[in-house]
């Protein structure tokens, strides 16, 4: 989860500030690697899992799941 700091908007967009994540996100290191260790696949998915148990008991719904939106630290 990723802290928000703060927001503004104009005419047509709506902006996020949002805290910084040092590390980057999954699809860039998948693409550098080229594939997880067992390990490190157990470990991205318990974390997943663990995020959407979250999520779901503060009834908050996530749609948009993909390597891309998943920043590792």
């Amino acid at each position: 989860m990723v802290g928000l700091k703060g927001f503004t908007q104009d005419d047509r967009y709506l902006y996020f500030q949002l805290e910084y994540i040092n590390g980057g996100e999954l699809f860039t290191y998948l693409r550098t690697e080229g594939r997880l260790t067992p390990e490190h696949a157990r470990f991205y998915a318990g974390q997943v899992t663990l995020m959407f148990e979250y999520l779901h008991s503060k009834h908050i719904i996530y749609r948009d799941l993909k390597p891309e939106n998943l920043l590792i630290h």
